[in-house]
């Protein structure tokens, strides 16, 4: 039950910061810079399922080692490398 709050935490936090991030901040440079690039209608299932896989390796990658009883050195690093990565 603790992992599914976890996950749907991350979710909530991924989308908001999404939302706030395309939405208000980065549009009109995206708009001006990737026009060319840009699809009319956003492809939603890709999307979606970026986000629920992104979010599922936070969870097992990071967040399950902090509730295992890692140091915060461990969570930071492992959240340093999967920050690298992705």
């Amino acid at each position: 039950m603790q992992l599914i709050a976890a996950y749907l935490a991350i979710l909530s936090v991924f989308m908001s910061l999404n939302l706030a991030w395309n939405g208000l901040v980065a549009m009109n440079l995206y708009r001006r810079e990737l026009s060319g690039l840009l699809v009319a209608k956003p492809r939603l299932l890709p999307a979606t399922l970026f986000y629920l896989i992104h979010a599922a390796g936070v969870l097992f990658l990071i967040v399950q080692s902090a509730v295992a009883g890692g140091t915060w050195h461990q969570v930071a690093s492992q959240g340093a490398i999967f920050g690298l990565c992705t």
